[in-house]
């Protein structure tokens, strides 16, 4: 039953990603370099974020990357220094 409320709880990222799943079609790689286990692992901090504020997510955390991503607000190459991905960063164990 948690299971069931955790996924209404985050239904609209759930909803991306089967409609993500459906366009890309993604197949597991057996071998996977450091650089992509970074990111899996980065990914993966997303996701706490995404349990711990559930609809709030795409408002919060998705408007504002979107916003500093279009606008470029941060330094060239220090992208993963600033919230929401340095907290990504660090709920998923990488460190940089």
């Amino acid at each position: 039953m948690r299971e069931f409320w955790l996924y209404v709880w985050q239904l609209p990222q759930n909803i991306l990603g089967l409609v993500m799943l459906f366009i890309y079609r993604p197949e597991r790689a057996k071998n996977i370099t450091r650089g992509e286990q970074m990111d899996v692992r980065h990914e993966y901090g997303h996701q706490i974020q995404s349990r711990k504020l559930g609809w709030l997510y795409f408002p919060v955390v998705g408007l504002w990357s979107f916003v500093r991503n279009t606008l470029k607000l941060y330094k060239k190459g220090h992208y993963y220094d600033s919230w929401p991905e340095d907290e990504a960063d660090r709920l998923g164990g990488v460190s940089r």
